[in-house]
């Protein structure tokens, strides 16, 4: 490899992209890193319609020399799996020392492809063996295994705005503090939920480990994880300290930074925060369970006829269940009642009704986070979409799950 000075020109060029593709793409340019160590930066900027998080596919290509165009395959940064969310400067590093490819040369080409595809990008899907990102319009029609196992689904979910908490004549209302009271919440931009509780299975494909209450390693259970901590997922250094470090950091030994990594860092995944989440869950509903229907009490807040159709919890099972057995909301989220407990990003604070416009919670430092949706060993009450609890980040109960979210 032969590299003469720090000023080497790379001339740029966005080939091979269809005049559909290249609208959506301009700015490119990239610099050769030095000293020399064989990567390449790589500078592009997607521009967009009216959408919010706008989604599109994306390709990088090169030419050396004159020679047959050939895909970058060693990137890493926006859009390396495939899919790039939000428009903007966007960057990915490439490494053609592991392509094997030897820049010896000022005549390289670069290109970029890009496509706005936010109109069929109902659903995100990610494969765990590739490390790809995929678009869908809709959920397979049959809910496998690989869906909840070897795969990773997320649900766009449009801005809008809605009513947070409950009202005082709820069932279950709880108004200690103003815990649940009732206030007007507004999401400027679109974000993407998992349509399930994250699995065993996807917690050893990701990582070859399971932190659930046998510790070991199932490919194919599609149980809800059990045993994860807020810590494990985000880590207690720079993942503690949401929001201060509001560009969504996290230490890289946690869970989501490895996922991260694993993903060519092209995603933000992350947990929700809690308003993202009561949004998610509601669906559009106003009521205590997400399919718009009454309360229907069988047991004194104990027990619900409502509920039974859409979560576990201690009326019907009191046990783990495989995610996805029962009714989805309208969103077609899964489980959003019962299951696991599934931590937030925010700090717990007792009274959050200040928080109205994008909130990412109380800056008040205390060690509780917020944890969500019930489980399947919590009454109905419990259970409810505005119900709200806050757990020290280190507490692992084996009610304790997660679902995660992209958030750029």
């Amino acid at each position: 490899m032969k590299i003469n000075s720090k000023t080497t020109i790379i001339v740029l060029a966005a080939l091979f992209a269809t005049q559909a593709m290249a609208d959506a793409v301009s700015n490119i340019s990239c610099q050769q890193r030095w000293p020399w160590n064989g990567k390449v930066d790589i500078n592009y900027t997607l521009s967009s319609s009216e959408a919010t998080c706008p989604v599109y596919s994306v390709k990088f290509y090169a030419s050396i020399d004159g020679s047959e165009c050939f895909e970058l395959q060693d990137i890493v940064g926006d859009g390396a799996c495939g899919i790039a969310l939000g428009s903007g400067a966007k960057r990915v590093t490439w490494d053609s020392n592991a392509s094997g490819r030897a820049i010896n040369t000022e005549n390289m080409k670069i290109g970029v492809a890009a496509k706005e595809v936010t109109a069929s990008a109902t659903y995100l899907h990610y494969n765990i063996a590739n490390r790809k990102m995929d678009i869908s319009a809709t959920l397979p029609k049959v809910l496998e295994s690989a869906a909840k196992t070897k795969e990773l689904w997320f649900r766009r979910v449009e801005p809008g705005t809605f009513e947070m908490g409950s009202p005082e004549e709820e069932t279950g209302h709880f108004d200690n503090n103003n815990n649940e009271a009732r206030h007007t919440v507004t999401i400027t931009k679109a974000y993407y939920i998992g349509v399930f509780e994250m699995t065993q299975g996807q917690f050893s494909n990701l990582f070859n480990e399971n932190p659930s209450q046998n510790g070991s390693v199932d490919p194919v259970s599609a149980l809800p994880a059990t045993n994860v901590s807020y810590a494990m997922m985000r880590g207690s250094v720079f993942g503690s300290a949401w929001p201060e470090h509001t560009d969504y950091m996290v230490d890289s030994d946690s869970y989501l930074g490895r996922l991260r990594s694993e993903a060519r860092n092209s995603f933000t995944f992350d947990l929700p925060t809690e308003a993202q989440w009561e949004m998610a869950c509601r669906a559009g509903t106003d009521t205590a369970f997400n399919n718009g229907a009454a309360w229907e009490e069988t047991g004194k807040g104990l027990t619900n006829t409502v509920l039974d159709t859409l979560g576990w919890y201690r009326g019907n099972g009191n046990s783990l269940h495989s995610v996805g057995l029962k009714l989805p909301n309208a969103l077609g989220l899964y489980d959003m009642h019962g299951g696991v407990w599934e931590w937030c990003i925010d700090r717990y604070a007792v009274d959050n009704t200040s928080f109205t416009l994008d909130p990412v919670g109380t800056a008040a430092k205390t060690n509780y986070r917020v944890i969500r949706g019930g489980a399947f060993n919590e009454w109905a009450v419990r259970c409810r979409s505005s119900r709200r609890m806050g757990f020290s980040t280190t507490d692992r109960g084996g009610n304790r799950g997660v679902r995660l979210a992209i958030v750029k």
